[in-house]
Order: structure tokens, then C-alpha cells, then sequence
């Protein structure tokens, strides 16, 4: 019986590539030097754990990453109108800013005023103090750009990991960080964070409709 055990143990040490948990162990064969078996392993704990690293790593990416651009602006923000449109001033200059790369929901729409409060709440927690990088002006002569906190995160990400804004796919050539808010908003629909937690009407698609009618 000892020997058995031996056999059993050796073969599941040295015959299996995989790491995880032994499920079921059947015997298939044996001669006189070896015993034959095969063995069933789960690997599902440790796919659950890569799959949660993944996402806390491209979080991490996200949020390191885009603190190697220099804003060249610093304001203080004096109003926040909602989940993408801000107003800040220095001195006596003061400018009207349309977040880049993201749509968030119009305050008539549901999760308008969520979206806004979450923006507010991040601009609170950076004294109200902003950086801003220019990349555009609009239609509207408001300035299109990303605004940063004096932590150096990118305020215009963290809308969309937190489900308070979309990726504005229609302008996403004109953004510097496309390719991490497109991973940021994988990870909230991932999660269902936000607009992506029920049937939500994207703003753009909102927008139209007000018009059309």
C-alpha cells in the first residue's frame, strides 16, 4: 500500500504541467516498476486569480502611465456643469473645458447628475486644483482636453473606470490616451460599473434624439 501511495504522489508531482487541484486520480495500468494513472486536475482558482490580476494590472497601467505627460496649464476649477464639461480659471483667464476622449451622460439622463457628482467628488479631493493639457478647441470654443489632479491622475480615465462615462469612439483619433480608456472602459463593462450596470442610452444617441424631435 505504501508503495501505492508512492506512485500515486510521484505521478502527480512529476507528470502534470499544470498547477491547481487534484480532482480525480484513475488507475489505468501498471507493471512492475510503474503505476499508470490518470490524473484530473482544476485549474479554475488559478484562472479567476490570473483574470483579477489582468484587470489590477491594466488598472494599474492606467493610472501610472499617463502621469508621463506634463500639463502645461494649472487652474483652479470653479464649476463642474456635468460628468465632462468643467470650468476653471487662473488669474483672469478663465476657460471652458470639454474633457477629451470620453461622452459622459446628459444631466436629463439617468446617471446624469451621478456623473457629475463623481467628477466633482474628484476634483474636491485635488483641492480643486487641475492641470490641463490642450489637444483641441471646439465648435463651441470650449478648450477639448485632459485634466489631471495635483496627484497626477488622469481625471478624464477614472470617468470611465468608474462607469461614469463612455469612450467617445467618434473623436478617439484626437485622443493621446486612447488606447487606456479603451481598457478602462473594458474593465467597467467587465464589472458593470455605472452606464454599463443596466440599458442605458449613450449620450451621443440621446443627443440625436433631442434634435430629431
Amino acid at each position: 500500500m505504501r508503495s501505492l501511495d508512492k506512485q500515486i504522489l510521484i505521478a502527480g508531482v512529476t507528470r502534470s504541467p499544470y498547477s491547481g487541484t487534484v480532482k480525480k486520480i484513475k488507475i489505468v495500468g501498471q507493471n512492475d516498476s510503474e503505476l499508470i494513472a490518470e490524473i484530473t486536475i482544476s485549474t479554475e482558482t488559478s484562472q479567476t486569480q490570473n483574470t483579477a490580476n489582468n484587470d489590477e494590472s491594466q488598472i494599474q497601467t492606467s493610472t501610472s502611465s499617463v502621469t508621463n505627460l506634463k500639463p502645461n496649464i494649472s487652474l483652479t476649477a470653479t464649476r463642474v456643469h456635468d460628468g465632462d464639461t468643467v470650468k476653471a480659471k487662473e488669474g483672469n483667464q478663465e476657460y471652458r473645458i470639454r474633457l477629451a476622449c470620453i461622452d459622459a451622460p446628459e444631466l436629463k439622463q439617468p446617471l446624469g447628475y451621478k456623473s457629475r457628482d463623481n467628477l466633482l467628488k474628484l476634483i474636491s479631493q485635488s483641492n480643486n486644483r487641475i492641470s490641463l493639457q490642450i489637444i483641441d478647441t471646439d465648435r463651441y470654443g470650449r478648450k477639448v482636453g485632459l485634466i489631471y489632479s495635483t496627484q497626477g491622475k488622469l481625471l478624464n480615465l477614472q470617468q470611465v473606470e468608474s462607469g461614469m462615462a463612455y469612450v467617445y469612439d467618434k473623436y478617439l483619433n484626437n485622443c493621446p490616451q486612447a488606447q487606456l480608456v479603451k481598457q478602462a472602459e473594458t474593465i467597467a463593462k467587465q464589472k458593470r460599473s455605472g452606464v454599463w450596470g443596466g440599458n442605458y442610452t449613450p449620450p451621443w444617441e440621446f443627443r440625436h434624439d433631442k434634435t430629431r424631435n
